[in-house]
């Protein structure tokens, strides 16, 4: 009987126990599995920092101050094969090295929430760092220090955070993490440029993959132009920041593996910024509230062709001056007193987003 009574006991015990080895195997997994994806996130962060940008890149002076984030898109199409870049309107003919096809100044007030950005033509004719005058573009293909150069010399600002992304990198890193879903509230008529469309059957939460999103940031087939290029733009890298950043990339180790090779190549920012100054820089820029934002096109004179022929922008030195000085002291360049009379671009009330959205 006493046997009998023992092994009664012993049984729940030993269930118990078992049970404790298959928890704590489950948790050791989990510890591993976390561990490895958190060491592969850090990977992907160390991949894109590149360590000969800082110079010209200074850190802002207290956690929560104005700051100045240089945003650029190169055009360079490494990766591209000639029939990808015709197909993805991202031509080749007289393309050689990298350009800034976008080149944006954004300043952001985290205290207020105030963002003003400007956008400089690609031909905007000014001196580049070290070198004579030419195209604003061309800056870039002497490496990123000498483009933060250039436009901390034309405008007088300090750059706080630099982030490029070139085109090829823009369509592997959203195939990276399976696409991204952005939030539309119209659709898209077929751009004949860059063959992208998004019909109405498809709204409001639309899924895009790498292609598909670059053909989406690279078209200008839109009422407002350049404009609405750029908004574009910025709701998708604030989307495509919340995918990477996201628990289901995070644990995900399949998706973290792909990061660091597609980052390296194709991402670059400076030693300060790392995912998460990128994702709180998106989530500035993503809205686009006219009583928070505004957006200016950095002031020309008109065009002008150089004794080769080329046709160059020439910029208006003396609002430049006003802007960049309003801008440097934390106020609206439409309010800074003085001539010229500086205007944003108008932008519309944002409308109210579906609630398929919000979820």
């Amino acid at each position: 009987m006493s046997g009998m009574s023992d092994s009664k006991h012993s049984y729940p015990y030993k269930k118990r126990h078992v049970w404790r080895w298959v928890l704590g195997g489950i948790a050791l997994v989990l510890f591993a599995v976390g561990g490895y994806g958190w060491w592969l996130y850090n990977d992907t962060e160390e991949a894109i920092q590149d360590p000969s940008i800082p110079e010209g890149v200074v850190v802002a002076k207290k956690p929560g101050d104005p700051y100045n984030a240089l945003l650029v898109g190169s055009d360079s199409r490494s990766g591209f094969t000639a029939e990808e870049q015709l197909d993805l309107g991202a031509g080749t003919e007289g393309v050689t090295g990298q350009r800034a096809d976008t080149l944006i100044i954004a300043h952001i007030d985290p205290e207020s929430g105030r963002v003003t950005m400007v956008q400089f033509p690609r031909d905007l004719y000014v001196k580049i760092h070290g070198g004579p005058k030419d195209r604003i573009n061309i800056a870039l293909d002497g490496g990123s220090t000498k483009l933060i150069r250039t436009v901390k010399e034309l405008t007088g600002l300090e750059i706080h955070h630099y982030a490029m992304v070139n085109i090829a990198g823009f369509r592997d890193l959203v195939d990276a993490v399976d696409g991204v879903d952005l939030c539309l509230t119209e659709p898209i008529p077929f751009d004949d440029a860059t063959g992208i469309e998004v019909t109405a059957d498809e709204l409001p939460l639309v899924h895009f993959d790498g292609d598909r999103a670059l053909r989406f940031v690279r078209s200008r087939n839109f009422p407002n132009g350049d404009l609405g290029r750029i908004q574009n733009q910025q709701k998708f890298l604030a989307a495509a920041l919340d995918k990477l950043t996201s628990a289901s990339t995070l644990l995900n180790p399949a998706k973290l593996l792909r990061l660091p090779g597609v980052a390296t190549k194709n991402v670059s920012v400076d030693a300060n910024t790392g995912i998460p100054q990128l994702r709180a820089l998106a989530g500035q820029l993503q809205s686009f509230d006219p009583k928070r934002f505004e957006a200016y096109t950095a002031p020309i004179k008109g065009p002008l062709t150089l004794p080769d022929g080329r046709q160059v922008l020439r910029p208006d030195r003396r609002a430049m001056e006003k802007m960049f000085g309003a801008i440097a002291r934390n106020i609206s360049p439409a309010d800074a007193k003085g001539k010229p009379k500086l205007k944003p671009i108008p932008i519309p009330e944002p409308k109210e987003q579906p609630a398929a959205c919000r979820t």
